[in-house]
C-alpha cells in the first residue's frame, strides 16, 4: 500500500482509502467467492491469520455480519471463532476498527498488541450484535495484534486502519549449540526417464539419519520461543580444518536443505527469513534466495525451511557457515518446550549429472592452511584448478620429482578474474607434482 506524507492528501486505492499515511481496509477489494473466503497474506501489507472475509450484505439482519458492515459490502471475520492475528514485517501502527459481535450479544474481546517478544499493548472490549463499536485501538509500533473472543465465537471487522512504518522489530535471539562436523555425508541417487540418465551426487555438512553415512547431527533444543524471534545455528569444520568443495569439471553445485526441530508439532506458520554468513571464505560464495524460516503458533516445532543457493562452480572453501533465522514471535504461555531434531534434517551440496556411476566425494575436510589446487584426470589429460582474485596473475607449474631442484612452466601466466581458473596439461604422466603460484 501507498503512504502519503503530504498533511492534507487523500488518495483511493480500490477500496482501502489512504489519508495521511493511514490506511484504512475495508476488505471490499477482496472476493469472497459464493460464501467466504480467507484474507489474503499481503492484503494492506500485513500478514492475516485465521481471518476471513465475506459480504455481509447477503447475511440475515440479525446478524453481526450485516449489522457491521461499515463500507459495502465485505468485512472480515474470525474464522471457526478462534483467535486470530495480524503480522507486520517491519512496525505498524494500529490505529481503529469497527468490531461487531457476530452472533453471541455482549461476547467480549481481547486485543494484544506485541513489539517483538514483548507485550506493550492489552485490552478487553465489550462487543454487541446489534451496533459496530468503533475502538480506537492506537496500538504504535507494534508488528503482531491477537484478537482473542471470550467465549469462542466469531466477530466482525470492518474499516480496521493501520499505518506502516519502516522500523523492525527488536530481535532476541536464541543461539543454538554448533554441529561441528568430523565427516561428509554422501549419496548418490541414480535415475533414468528413458532415454534420458539424470543423476544427482549429494554430499551433506549436515544428516541426522545415520543412514546417510556422515556429516553432522542437530542438538536438542529447550526453549521458550515466547520470547525469542530469531534462532540461530553454526555448521563449523573442527577447529584447524576447512570445509573445501572442489566442484567437478563442467558441472554446477548447489547449497540444499532444511534443518527442523519438533516438539508436540501441529500448528502453522508465517513465513520468516533466512540469512546465511560464511567463515573463513575462500573463493566466491553464491546466493542464497527463497530461503525461509518457521515457527509453529502452537510452538509445535521450528525450522529453517528450504535452503538453498544459487549454482556455482568455482571451487569454495571456509571453516564454518551460519544460519540467522527471523521469525514473528508466536505467543503461546507454554513457557520452555523440548525440540527434538527432525529425522530428515539434511543441509549440503549436489549437482546433477549423466554419468551412472557414483563418482564419489567432492567435499571434503582438510587443514585450514591447505591450498586449492585441484587435479581432474582424464584419459590423456590432467586438468589443474584453482581460485583466483583479480589483479593478481598465476603461473601453473610442475617437476617430474619432488627431487628436482627446478619447477618447469605449464602453460602461460594467466590473469586472475575472480572465478576458479583452469590449465591442461596434455599427458598420460601420473607421476607429475603440481603447484600453482602467484607471479608479477
Amino acid at each position: 500500500m501507498k503512504r502519503l506524507h503530504a498533511p492534507i492528501n487523500i488518495l483511493l486505492i480500490g477500496t482501502a482509502v489512504i489519508v495521511n499515511g493511514a490506511t484504512t481496509l475495508t476488505f471490499d477489494d477482496l472476493s469472497p467467492r459464493s460464501d467466504w473466503a480467507g484474507v489474503t497474506n499481503g492484503y494492506g501489507g500485513l500478514q492475516w491469520n485465521y481471518f476471513g472475509v465475506l459480504d455481509g450484505s447477503v447475511r440475515p439482519a440479525t446478524e453481526g455480519y450485516r449489522t457491521g458492515m461499515i463500507s459495502s459490502n465485505n468485512v472480515a471475520f474470525n474464522l471457526a471463532g478462534n483467535p486470530a492475528s495480524i503480522i507486520g514485517r517491519t512496525l505498524f501502527n494500529l490505529q481503529s476498527a469497527y468490531l461487531t459481535a457476530a452472533a453471541v450479544d455482549g461476547m467480549q474481546i481481547e486485543v494484544q498488541g506485541f513489539v517483538g517478544p514483548n507485550l506493550d499493548y492489552d485490552n478487553i472490549y465489550k462487543l454487541s450484535t446489534h451496533v459496530p463499536a468503533f475502538i480506537d485501538f492506537n496500538f504504535l509500533g507494534v508488528d503482531q495484534v491477537k484478537f482473542i473472543p471470550s467465549p469462542v465465537s466469531q466477530f466482525v471487522v470492518d474499516n480496521l486502519t493501520v499505518t506502516a512504518t519502516d522500523d523492525t522489530p527488536p530481535r532476541s535471539t536464541l543461539n543454538i549449540e554448533t554441529v561441528e562436523v568430523s565427516t561428509i555425508g554422501h549419496h548418490y541417487y541414480h535415475q533414468t526417464f528413458h532415454p534420458v540418465t539424470n543423476s544427482i551426487v549429494r554430499d551433506f555438512l549436515v544428516a541426522q539419519d545415520p543412514r546417510v553415512g556422515g556429516g553432522g547431527v542437530l542438538p536438542s533444543v529447550s526453549a521458550n520461543f515466547d520470547i525469542y524471534n530469531q534462532f540461530v545455528i553454526t555448521v563449523s569444520a573442527p577447529l584447524g580444518k576447512k570445509f573445501l568443495v572442489d566442484v567437478p569439471a563442467g558441472k554446477a553445485v548447489r547449497f540444499g536443505g532444511d534443518l527442523g526441530w519438533d516438539s508436540t508439532g501441529g500448528g502453522s506458520s508465517p513465513p520468516g527469513t533466512v540469512t546465511v554468513a560464511f567463515n573463513g571464505l575462500e573463493g566466491k560464495p553464491p546466493d542464497f534466495f527463497e530461503c525461509e524460516s518457521v515457527l509453529s503458533d502452537t510452538h509445535g516445532y521450528f525450522a529453517f525451511n528450504a535452503l538453498q543457493s544459487t549454482a556455482f562452480t568455482n571451487v569454495l572453501a571456509f571453516s564454518s557457515m551460519t544460519f540467522t533465522a527471523t521469525v514473528v514471535v508466536q505467543h503461546t504461555d507454554r513457557g520452555n518446550l523440548n525440540f527434538m531434531p527432525n529425522i530428515g534434517s539434511t543441509m549440503g551440496l549436489f549437482y546433477n549429472t549423466l554419468q551412472t556411476n557414483d563418482p564419489g566425494r567432492f567435499v571434503s575436510i582438510v587443514p585450514a592452511g591447505a591450498p586449492h589446487l585441484a587435479l581432474s584426470l582424464g584419459a590423456d589429460t590432467v586438468i589443474l584448478r584453482w581460485n583466483s582474485e583479480p589483479g593478481k596473475n598465476y603461473q601453473a607449474r610442475f617437476k617430474q620429482s619432488l627431487a628436482d631442484p627446478t619447477w618447469e612452466n605449464l602453460g602461460p601466466i594467466k590473469p586472475g578474474t575472480g572465478d576458479r581458473m583452469e590449465q591442461m596439461d596434455g599427458t598420460r604422466d601420473r607421476t607429475r607434482f603440481y603447484q600453482v603460484i602467484e607471479v608479477p
